[in-house]
């Protein structure tokens, strides 16, 4: 029975460290296609998507003119991350609203968002970034998007629902930081916004730092399997 107790506490301890240091590497939210606020990113530290941390996520400044509030609400913002989860691929980020009249406008109204967030790989592999918008105007009403990754601009898109083709990060890059500047001014006639997405590019790596999910059933087999041995070992 002693050995028995020997051996649960080690596989005990040993799926523990598991999952203890998948927590420590790692954000506590999933990042994927269910969209989550700017505000609940922010709490949990960041997100993770496949082997991506996207951190440092936060509505750094916004101004508005009249439109709604929610607008520019961190508790209604929110991230959308689609693509491959594993190399080679692409991340996209989409920022949408989940009040989507708020990024609809008519007559004298306008407001102005800069996101922020940081981006980590596992191992240097981000090699492009690229942008892209749905949304319409009429008249004078006009929709400006731009964006910024390391160091490098995209050219400001103007034309409703347009994209930019992939610019070069400079390099291969492991961590790189995104500013997202998106304008929508109806000045009299309207100006809608329905969302804005980031795209970046991956290179083919061998990753060896598990994803969290892999690191919570890596730990719960070992606490399972330390289970079954107890009893069996008891039943003799």
């Amino acid at each position: 029975m002693t050995k028995t107790l020997t051996v649960f506490r080690r596989v005990l301890l040993l799926g523990l460290a598991t999952m203890t240091l998948s927590s420590l590497s790692f954000a506590t939210i999933l990042c994927g296609a269910v969209p989550q606020t700017i505000s609940a990113i922010a709490a949990g530290g960041g997100c993770t998507f496949g082997s991506n941390l996207f951190s440092n996520v936060s509505i750094a400044t916004s101004v508005e003119f009249v439109a709604s509030p929610d607008a520019i609400d961190p508790t209604k913002v929110q991230l959308t991350l689609t693509g491959a989860t594993t190399n080679p691929g692409v991340v996209n980020v989409m920022v949408s609203d989940s009040n989507a009249a708020a990024w609809a406008l008519v007559g004298a109204m306008q407001f102005d968002l800069i996101l922020t967030y940081t981006v980590t790989g596992s191992a240097p592999y981000f090699t492009q970034f690229a942008d892209s918008f749905t949304g319409t105007a009429t008249g004078a009403g006009e929709v400006s998007y731009d964006k910024m990754a390391n160091g490098r601009v995209l050219p400001t898109l103007v034309t409703p629902s347009s994209s930019n083709a992939p610019m070069s990060l400079g390099g291969t890059i492991q961590t790189f930081a995104v500013t997202d500047n998106i304008i929508v001014h109806a000045s009299g006639a309207t100006a809608t916004l329905t969302n804005a997405t980031n795209s970046f590019t991956m290179v083919p790596v061998v990753i060896g730092t598990p994803e969290p999910a892999t690191s919570i059933l890596m730990g719960s087999g070992l606490l399972a399997f330390a289970y079954m041995y107890m009893l069996r070992r008891k039943r003799r």
